[in-house]
């Protein structure tokens, strides 16, 4: 089963406190947690990047690959409204 990791910034509870000491690290935290294949299925079909058919889905194998590049394209700029105008389906 593929699976997409998400996460969330946390700021350390050290720069919480009025201490003027830096905090230990300067590593963000991060909370990371899987989502299910469902949940890609549903995201990228938003998206408009696979068909609302479940049977015309990705194989489970491509599904990395294909939230791989749309995570490329989101970080260089993409927005979601731009998608469904980047979107060839082929059968």
């Amino acid at each position: 089963m593929a699976t997409v990791t998400a996460s969330l910034r946390l700021q350390p509870l050290s720069s919480l406190s009025s201490s003027s000491s830096p905090p230990p690290s300067s590593r963000p935290l991060y909370l990371k947690f899987n989502t299910s294949h469902r949940e890609n299925l549903r995201y990228l079909s938003s998206l408009g990047v696979i068909p609302q058919n479940p049977r015309l889905a990705p194989a489970v194998d491509n599904l990395p690959h294909i939230l791989s590049a749309v995570n490329f394209l989101k970080s260089n700029g993409i927005s979601d409204e731009d998608f469904p105008r980047l979107v060839i389906y082929t059968d």
